[in-house]
């Protein structure tokens, strides 16, 4: 296995703080305008300065150097999307959130490449609309192949990651100390040694790479024993094959593999049915598979009604609103997404197109982009003037 070394390095050099604090601030919006945030917003107006990467790179080695259990903090709950889960989330301050973007950005390099093209979710490029399309293409190309479904997920899988055995399979990839002790500290911030913080920007990338032994068993051992297709949305399993009992199987064998290499459990409300399909008469038999936001069925792919719903009522706000802000232009274009992929051009002409127009919006998001490059440029011309004088 290729290990790496010379990461502490990577990950203290200029380019990669400034680009750290871009990534920390982004997407924030109406977030940057409270108490919290004001510090992120001094860093990112300065980020060029040397003064203000300096004081990153003190913040990294503060917290390398000195484990502190008094750091934790309980988390706050949310009721999570139209499900309304209860979610337990880990608000980061403004110097862990920083100094995470700075370990991701070398992180990444070495563990996304490892992640084979079947897995989504948390992955930069690889989004649900990219999964549907795959899965369809494979249904479309192999029906016979697609005949049986299995529909699975791992209990409570952030909190039950177990924190030695991720750092175990991290120390077998990272030669370096300084960084692999950093990488430690910021796993260990739960003190019972077992869960992931969710809302920390390394969780995502740790949580999705946690699974890749059990994505290898699953390519050279289940696909040669009942599994055509497989695919994985952070940790919601999707098994095909052509024989149910073949199928229950791989999933009882993928099920005592997770449980045993890696301490994890799967839901007891695993499902293995009949997948959809269309008789002579054009008629539908079986289910559809309800998955990463969309109902898939052997022909088509169909939007879930409540993400149908928020789309609509995003669309009859903004055309009644007197002036569109950026957020509801790059909101509305996000949905748009979510109407490429499936079959819902009769409720965009009903409901969407009278309210809206997505060139204008493109339009509107383009112009915001151009004056914020600008100004990002002007910016930097003036640091790199200020640190030549």
């Amino acid at each position: 296995m290729k290990s790496y070394n010379g990461l502490w390095d990577q990950m203290m050099t200029t380019e990669n703080i400034i680009e750290s604090i871009e990534h920390a601030h982004e997407g924030k919006g109406k977030k940057l305008k409270k108490k919290h945030y004001r510090l992120l917003v001094k860093l990112y107006k300065h980020r060029y300065e040397e003064e203000t990467q300096n004081t990153v790179r003190r913040w990294i080695y503060e917290t390398a150097n000195v484990y502190n259990p008094n750091w934790y903090r309980p988390p706050i709950e949310i009721k999570d999307g139209p499900s309304g889960k209860i979610r337990k989330i880990y608000v980061p301050t403004v110097k862990e959130l920083v100094v995470q973007h700075c370990v991701v950005n070398v992180l990444k390099k070495i563990l996304l490449p490892m992640l084979g093209s079947q897995v989504y979710g948390s992955i930069p490029g690889k989004g649900s609309q990219k999964a549907v399309r795959k899965m369809m293409e494979f249904i479309r190309e192999h029906p016979e192949q697609c005949k049986y479904c299995v529909k699975m997920d791992h209990k409570k899988y952030f909190d039950s990651i177990p924190q030695q055995k991720l750092m175990h399979k991290l120390q077998k990839k990272i030669r370096d100390n300084k960084f692999y002790c950093l990488l430690c500290i910021i796993i260990m911030y739960i003190p019972n040694m077992k869960g992931l913080p969710i809302g920390f920007y390394t969780s995502q990338l740790l949580g999705v790479w946690y699974l890749y032994d059990s994505d290898e068993y699953v390519n050279n051992t289940l696909k040669h024993e009942g599994v055509s297709y497989f695919t994985r949305w952070m940790d919601d399993i999707y098994f095909f094959g052509p024989d149910k009992r073949d199928l229950e199987h791989c999933m009882y064998k993928y099920t005592a593999y997770t449980r045993i290499h890696q301490d994890l459990h799967i839901k007891d409300n695993w499902q293995c049915f009949k997948f959809s399909y269309r008789d002579s008469e054009g008629n539908y038999h079986g289910r559809f598979l309800d998955c990463m936001g969309y109902r898939v069925y052997c022909d088509r792919v169909v939007l879930r009604e409540s993400i149908m719903f928020n789309i609509v009522k995003k669309a009859n706000r903004i055309g009644r609103a007197r002036h569109i802000t950026i957020g509801q232009c790059k909101s509305m274009l996000s949905y748009n997404g979510y109407l490429k992929v499936t079959k819902t051009y009769n409720v965009y002409l009903k409901f969407i197109k009278p309210k809206i127009s997505f060139k204008y919006l493109r339009k509107r998001v383009s112009a915001y982009d151009r004056r914020i490059n600008g100004m990002e440029n002007r910016s930097r011309n003036s640091g790199q003037k200020a640190r030549a004088a």
